[in-house]
């Protein structure tokens, strides 16, 4: 089995509480959790609810009680006139909760100004012991991996590859030699169909997710360009598996295949690794 942290994306289960999705991957055998602390977009409901101050400290102590950690919070999305000060409140809660990375979104066509707002961010949240990560995604501003990393160039930032926006972008596991590996933080892990269905990117990316290893998104590949103990958060919502199989047996069912994705990758590893030992016994 692989040693790496596997989290549980708060958007798979958006409808939880931040305390309430820490108890939910704890029953489902996850390490940690991604929470929603900082509303996407100006309609985000869930995110502003989960941002509450009370929500947090419920959260906090759901960690504490449970052992699931923060892997990263979200989504710190960036508009027009979003300024990075903006987002202090939800930097301080990320720190307090132990979380590693904070998912930065860009809704600002002017790509200019957001460079220099995500420099100041990135600045922010490292002298929190944070490390801001840029996601790229085909219906925001930034839409693929060569804008986000060019965007990161110069800052602290990272860049946050998601398996389906990867897919949808139209650019494949391949391209990530692109990107540094310094870049490279953790991988959210999904699956999809290679052809989008029907409905739009926006109604797959937030509705219409298939379990790690039941699509043909090329995952194993995807994984092996990471480093062999890369965090990995399952982010996979789908509205029809969560009504048949309920929330914990879906929550149990992405922990169980991811970890069966993770299996197969470490498998030619390990052969690697024991074929070395014999050729330097030679």
């Amino acid at each position: 089995m692989s040693a790496r942290t596997i989290g549980l994306a708060h958007l798979t289960f958006l409808q939880r509480s931040p305390a309430e999705l820490v108890e939910l991957a704890a029953a489902a055998g996850f390490d940690a959790v991604s929470l929603r602390l900082s509303p996407a977009t100006e309609d985000d409901d869930a995110g502003r609810r989960h941002s509450a101050p009370a929500r947090i400290a419920d959260a906090r102590r759901a960690c504490e009680r449970t052992g699931v950690g923060v892997l990263d919070v979200e989504v710190f999305g960036f508009t027009p006139d979003t300024e990075p000060t903006a987002f202090l409140p939800a930097l301080d809660a990320a720190a307090a909760l132990g979380a590693r990375y904070l998912l930065v979104n860009c809704r600002d066509a002017d790509t200019r100004r957001f460079a220099e707002r995500l420099a100041r961010f990135a600045d922010l949240a490292a002298g929190r012991g944070l490390r801001a990560m840029l996601e790229f995604i085909p219906y925001t501003a930034v839409r693929t991996l060569a804008q986000a990393a060019a965007l990161v160039e110069g800052t602290d930032a990272g860049v946050l590859v998601d398996a389906l926006h990867l897919q949808r972008s139209g650019a494949g596991p391949e391209d990530l030699a692109r990107v540094g590996a310094d870049r490279l933080g953790y991988v959210q892990l999904c699956d999809a169909p290679r052809v989008p269905p029907p409905g739009g990117l926006l109604a797959e990316s937030r509705h219409d997710r298939l379990v790690p290893g039941t699509g043909e998104l090329p995952l194993g590949d995807l994984l092996a360009r990471f480093a062999p103990g890369a965090p990995v958060s399952v982010e996979s919502p789908s509205d029809s598996l969560q009504s048949h199989l309920g929330e914990l047996g879906l929550a149990r069912r992405l922990r169980a295949s991811v970890g069966g994705v993770l299996d197969e990758l470490e498998v030619p590893r390990s052969r690697s690794h024991g074929k070395a030992q014999e050729a330097g016994n030679v």
